[in-house]
């Protein structure tokens, strides 16, 4: 169905339009346009998996692709949003950074994840532009880990981070062994259940499920 180039011309389309997404998300402060975005990202990832097992004849990324379509891209999602409107918790994610001050330094990290790229791939190599991506997805959930005072907002960071992972391990490695795989996506499935029950908790408590109450147990 696909030769390898004119696959590797549509895969790098694919990492370029998740890109694009990772910094939709990053500028957006609604939970249901972040877990939008996301889903978005999460079903051209599972795209990415599917031609990726089609053109490199790995059966094994067929189950990739079908766990990341209706895991990340359905049930996480549903869940979260689901989670935070019966708790009654707002929307509305409460941030340390205005959107645009997040775009414009979510931009410079993906300009240090390519900087960082290019010392160890030559940008002539077919999966650069993918280990780029990959790179970018990692440090922009973290970033949004940071940036995010809400345990939805940061939730959403997590799962863009995994995504960034999961990524990384497709272009390097062509993807890891499936049971390597289904433990990952169970890792992800458990601690999004348990991060929703927690919020759940925390809106019940504290009226809120902002994060500087919690750290005020650390202080």
């Amino acid at each position: 169905m696909f030769n390898l180039p004119s696959s590797y011309l549509l895969l790098n389309a694919l990492a370029g339009a998740m890109l694009l997404l990772s910094f939709l998300i990053v500028g957006r402060v609604r939970l249901a346009s972040m877990l939008t975005w996301f889903r978005a990202q999460s079903v051209l990832l599972a795209l990415y998996a599917f031609i990726s097992a089609v053109a490199l004849s790995e059966k094994q990324l067929l189950i990739t692709a079908l766990l990341t379509l209706v895991l990340k891209a359905w049930f996480v999602p549903r869940l979260l949003l689901r989670t935070a409107k019966q708790s009654g918790a707002t929307e509305r994610m409460p941030v340390y950074l205005r959107p645009t001050i997040a775009v414009v330094l979510a931009g410079a990290l993906a300009f240090l994840a390519f900087t960082l790229t290019r010392s160890l791939l030559s940008p002539l190599a077919d999966s650069y532009l993918i280990v780029g991506v990959s790179i970018s997805m990692l440090l922009l959930g973290l970033f949004l880990l940071i940036v995010q005072r809400g345990m939805y907002g940061q939730m959403v960071g997590f799962l863009l981070m995994e995504n960034g992972i999961f990524t990384f391990g497709l272009a390097l490695t062509g993807g890891m062994p499936l049971f390597v795989e289904l433990g990952i996506f169970f890792d992800v499935v458990v601690g999004s259940i348990l991060m929703a029950a927690l919020s759940y908790r925390v809106q019940a408590v504290h009226e809120t499920v902002t994060t500087d109450r919690l750290r005020e147990l650390v202080d």
